[in-house]
Formats: C-alpha cells, structure tokens, sequence
C-alpha cells in the first residue's frame, strides 16, 4: 500500500486521496452558514451527493488494497467495489431536484424519479449480488437514469470517456506491450480513477454553487 513499487500503488492512492478530499469538502459544507440556513429536504439531498460519492471510492480503495489476499477475496470484493459504484445513484436526487427546481418532497416528479432511480438500483444491486452477465449493462442503465434526468451531463461524459477510453478500451496498455503500464500512474485504471474523481468532484462542487446562489436570492 505504501511502496511505490507496489502494482496498486497508484490505484489505491487514487481512490484514498478522493476519500480525503470529499470528506473534507463535506465536513466544509455540513458545517456553513449557506447549508444550517437551508431546508431539510435539500440538506437531505446535499447528504446524499456526498455519502454516493465518497462510499463509492471506499469501496474501491477497499477492493484495490485486498483483492490480492485470494483468489475468493479477489471475486468477493470486485463485486463491492460495482456495488459502490452503484452507490453514486445516492447524489442523483439532488441533481433532478435542483435541475428541476423542486424544493417540495411530495412533488410528483420527484417522487417518480426516485422509484424509478431505486427500482434501477435495487436491480443492478441484485445483479452484482448473484454475479449476473447484466451487471455492467445494468451499471450503464442507472449511470443514465441517474445522470441524464439530473441535468448531470458534464460528469456524465467525464464518467462515459473514462469507461469506454480506459477502463474498457485500456489505453494506453492496448498500444503498448503486457505489462508495460503496471505499477505506474499512467496506467488505464488509474486514469480512469483520476476521470472518475474530477468528474465527482465538478459534481459536489456544484453544491456549493447552489448553496450560495439560493444563499443570495435570499438576501435579494
């Protein structure tokens, strides 16, 4: 974990160093003036941005640091490390919320879009329990459902470039030779970390922006 020789090296800090940044950012915000003076409902949504995103990269810090324990071990914590990514669904209500303009629960879009988002989850949560094929085509389905109704379509891209460039595509390892990028920061899973932690952070960091904008209509 902490030798720079290690072939997860990279991997692990690349998920430990987003843990620790989210986490910072949440106690920052849980803790201001904009957050205490808003509602309960958005305060919940807001809770929800950041428990998805930094449950997510636990998960994965988790499977890159163990997965090397057995080849059990291995198989068990793949599927906690999709299982938090499925997590990420957590932060989509605040996202349909705001695009929305909604600041009532009882709403009735609100209300279908989040059955419709659990109903997706619950399905993908299934799937990676009993190891299915449909794992990562059900992935894909809520990574929409949970992105494209929220109006999330810059991190949306962030997380469909990364996925398609290095994490199936494996650039830069498809041009190079077995083995060339292992243990080194630009190897394709570590890019694909590094994507994935700034598409989530362009989307925590609009929950300051909202914060404060709704901070100032206030006072206007």
């Amino acid at each position: 974990m902490f030798s720079a020789n290690h072939n997860e090296f990279w991997m692990i800090w690349t998920d430990i160093a987003p843990v620790c940044l989210f986490l910072a950012l949440f106690i920052v915000h849980v803790t201001s003036l904009q957050f205490a003076m808003q509602p309960p409902f958005y305060q919940c949504l807001v809770i929800g941005v950041f428990l998805g995103t930094i449950v997510s990269r636990i998960c994965s810090s988790v499977y890159h640091v163990f997965n090397c324990v057995s080849l059990r071990a291995n198989q068990t914590l793949i599927g906690v490390d999709m299982l938090g990514i499925c997590c990420m669904a957590f932060g989509s209500p605040w996202g349909f919320a705001n695009a929305n303009n909604i600041s009532d629960p009882r709403d009735a879009a609100f209300i279908a879009y989040v059955v419709i988002l659990s109903f997706s989850f619950a399905s993908c949560a299934v799937a990676i329990l009993t190891q299915s094929r449909m794992r990562q085509p059900l992935l894909v389905v809520l990574a929409v459902i949970g992105n494209v109704p929220a109006q999330n379509l810059t991190a949306a891209m962030g997380f469909a470039v990364g996925y398609a460039v290095f994490y199936r595509g494996r650039f830069p390892e498809c041009f190079l030779p077995p083995g060339a990028t292992d243990g080194k920061i630009y190897n394709s899973h570590v890019l694909w970390h590094i994507l994935a932690s700034l598409s989530q952070l362009g989307y925590v960091m609009k929950t300051f922006e909202t914060s404060a904008r709704q901070m100032r209509d206030v006072h206007q």
